[in-house]
């Protein structure tokens, strides 16, 4: 028995002794907030390529560093293996999670958060905009059917999906959209622009957008369409907190001991570690994107990271606290059960029968004490993505022009300007990219590049 309390102990030091995800994560954190995008990558790269249960995590994390620095194929490579690692766990979460019950959720493969599956698409079809524009579409379709995928895969309780109340987001829509009215397909463009209208009231240029394909081409002649996509401060993070479960979380543990076949006593509720999200105070407010000569527009919100990531804990808050708790009642039942086997095989020797059972007892204190101690909330998520996605479309005449893009807050400057020179083509999109990670970072713009290079300037 003693061996086995130093075995206990000895994995109790090892996991504390351990770097946490959030450890590991700051400094690049701090880099890229500061638009230190090759310090970041740097921080993240020996992870990233190292193959483990956190990979994914790490993937996504190194992408938008490594697309601020213009290396699209890479962060596309990353992105790729990510969402795959992500949709082959959900087929064996069920699993893996039984077997989380005895240590917590760090021990399992990162099966990324529900909004995390959906922003991998987003960024996955804007940086192939900017690039070989092959897969863009797909990419985009990925991002619509991705919701009712993730509703259906989640549990149900008392014949209702957990999940089923998740925002549908106009974002895939709009890809959708634009590129139907770039190949002049006005029917497919007009049916998603509506879809638009609908699921984002809060962008500004979805009427705009839908007007335009019920009445004119998508261009004058000689013109063409610059989309700038911004992706606006920091998003959203998780931390660690202490939370006592409600009366719905405590619902929960019965239903789900029932699944695992696992008996529960009804226990005194006692508070447990679990992740909560953390947001991060805005610097930027929107983006203006002027043209030399003089025009200008401002970039609107087409989709709220933190409001999608709040959704989703809001959603399943209860189930998080829930599967802590008995995850908690799980261990309690293990080293009691274990303490009624020590005691009956001491029975037998009657002289020894009161001291085994002080030590037993020590025992199972010392245990219970390692395996609370070994628990810890999953703070391991995408925490650099931003907090809000921002667009804006401009119709300008074929040719080459600079363009400067500019953080606002409430209507003023709030921090350095990008510049860019874009190709515009005939009756083509192009299509630009601005990362302001936050109001003092140095931001990083990303242009594409013309899709018939015999005819730039």
């Amino acid at each position: 028995m003693g061996r086995r309390f130093a075995i206990l102990g000895a994995l109790a030091a090892g996991v504390c002794g351990c770097a946490s995800y959030d450890e590991i994560v700051a400094p690049a954190r701090a880099a890229y907030a500061a638009g230190d995008y090759a310090e970041a990558e740097r921080v993240l790269a020996p992870y990233a390529d190292e193959k483990g249960k956190d990979q994914p995590a790490f993937l996504c994390e190194r992408a938008l560093p490594q697309i601020a620095q213009g290396k699209l194929a890479e962060a596309t490579e990353g992105l790729r293996i990510a969402r795959d690692q992500f949709d082959l766990h959900d087929q064996k979460l069920a699993t893996e999670w039984i077997g989380s019950l005895l240590v917590d959720d760090t021990v399992i493969a990162y099966p990324g958060e529900d909004y995390e599956k959906i922003l991998i698409r987003v960024v996955l079809a804007l940086v192939d905009l900017l690039g070989a524009r092959k897969d863009a579409a797909a990419y985009a379709n990925q991002v619509i059917l991705e919701r009712q995928r993730i509703i259906d895969r989640s549990p149900e309780i008392e014949g209702r999906k957990i999940k089923a109340d998740y925002k549908d987001l106009g974002i895939g829509r709009y890809l959708v959209g634009l590129l139907a009215e770039e190949a002049f397909n006005q029917g497919d463009a007009r049916r998603n622009y509506r879809e638009v209208v609908k699921l984002e009231p809060q962008f500004a240029y979805g009427p705009e957008d839908l007007a335009r394909a019920e009445t004119r081409a998508p261009s004058e002649k000689g013109d063409g369409v610059l989309y700038v996509f911004c992706l606006v401060d920091r998003g959203p993070f998780k931390v660690q907190v202490v939370h006592e479960p409600s009366t719905v979380a405590m619902h929960l543990v019965w239903i789900m001991g029932s699944l695992i076949g696992q008996k529960l006593v009804t226990p005194s509720v006692v508070p447990v570690r679990v992740p909560e999200l953390v947001f991060p105070e805005r610097t930027i407010e929107d983006v203006e994107v002027a043209v030399s000569g003089g025009f200008s527009r401002t970039t609107s919100e087409l989709l709220s990271v933190e409001a999608a990531a709040k959704q989703e804990f809001d959603s399943v808050r209860d189930w998080i606290v829930a599967k802590a708790f008995l995850r908690r009642l799980v261990k309690k039942a293990i080293v009691e059960a274990g303490k009624r086997v020590i005691q009956h095989q001491q029975k037998s020797d009657r002289r020894r029968m009161s001291d085994a059972q002080v030590a037993t007892e020590a025992g199972a204190l010392v245990v219970g004490a390692i395996l609370e101690a070994m628990e810890a909330a999953d703070t391991r998520c995408w925490s650099l993505l931003p907090a809000s996605l921002q667009a804006v479309r401009l119709e300008l005449p074929e040719g080459e022009h600079a363009i400067r893009i500019t953080p606002l807050w409430r209507g003023r400057p709030a921090g350095s300007p990008a510049e860019a020179r874009v190709t515009i083509e005939d009756g083509r999109n192009s299509y630009c990219l601005a990362i302001f990670p936050t109001a003092r970072a140095v931001p990083a713009v990303i242009a594409s590049q013309p899709v018939f290079g015999s005819q730039a300037p």
